[in-house]
């Protein structure tokens, strides 16, 4: 179990990291003036990994909680 601890620790530093990094990618292709099907289909992606990080981000946090206790 002590692997599972270090995994939680890591993905709490990690995940706010990549979510941050994917929210200025976001941010970037948004500002484009130029609609394209790739300016799409990027955003859609991102948009993806966003949600990913968060939910990971939370079940993280809860995990952490829960063992806490």
């Amino acid at each position: 179990m002590g692997n599972f601890k270090v995994d939680i620790i890591l993905l709490i530093f990690i995940l706010p990291v990549f979510a941050l990094i994917g929210f200025a990618l976001y941010a970037t292709i948004g500002m484009m003036e130029v609609s394209t099907g790739i300016q799409n289909v990027l955003v859609m992606i991102i948009r993806a990994l966003l949600i990913c990080c968060l939910f990971f981000t939370v079940i993280s946090l809860w995990a952490c909680l829960y063992k806490a206790e």
